[in-house]
Formats: structure tokens, sequence, C-alpha cells
């Protein structure tokens, strides 16, 4: 099982955007890997994949993280962004900092950007 946990800046993001419109964008891209999400109490969000289409979850996830990371809103608003691949036999989480990763090689996610 894949998930991706996304959390924005929404206070400074509503300086500048309409933060529903932000989420409803997001919401978008995993909606068409009909990936469930789950709002968690520090205002993340957690998409986790389909069951149904867990031969394509990675593919499908490489494809959202494509276009997030392409994105300037994400890139100064994003404060945490993980990609967690849980096995399902095992249990076992392997995480990715992904906002980490991509502050160092995206000149969108450098601060101050």
């Amino acid at each position: 099982m894949m998930q991706m946990k996304i959390k924005l800046d929404e206070e400074r993001l509503a300086e500048k955007y309409d933060v529903d419109k932000v989420w409803a964008m997001i919401d978008e891209i995993f909606a068409s890997y009909n990936a469930k999400k789950e709002i968690q109490t520090d205002g993340s969000i957690i998409y986790t994949s389909n069951p149904k289409r867990e031969k394509s979850a990675f593919g499908d996830f490489g494809l959202a993280y494509i276009k997030l990371k392409n994105n300037a809103v994400m890139g100064q608003y994003c404060l945490q962004w993980f990609l967690l691949d849980v096995d399902d036999d095992t249990g076992e989480v392997i995480d990715e900092d992904v906002l980490k990763k991509e502050q160092v090689r995206n000149p969108l996610f450098a601060r101050g950007a």
C-alpha cells in the first residue's frame, strides 16, 4: 500500500490563494487514481492507494509526485510531504521525506522562492 502525507502552511497560503481550491487541485490528482483521503488532526492529509489498484499504486503515486513537484504553490507552502510504502505482508513502513529531497534539488521548493 502506498501513502502520501501532505501538510500545507494554510495560514500563509490564505494570504494569496483560496486554500480550498488548492486542496481541491491536490485532491483531484489523487482522485484520478481512486486514492482514499484522510484528514489528520494536525491538518495534514494522507492519501492512500486503492487496494484494487495495488499493482499500479507505485506508478499512480509516482505520477502524483511528478505533478506536485512541478507545482510552485506546493513548493512555496508545503510544510510536510512524505511518501510511505507499507508492506502488506509485514506491515513494515518505508518512508521518504519528499519535501526535504525537493528542497535540495528543486528550485520551486527552495525556501524564499
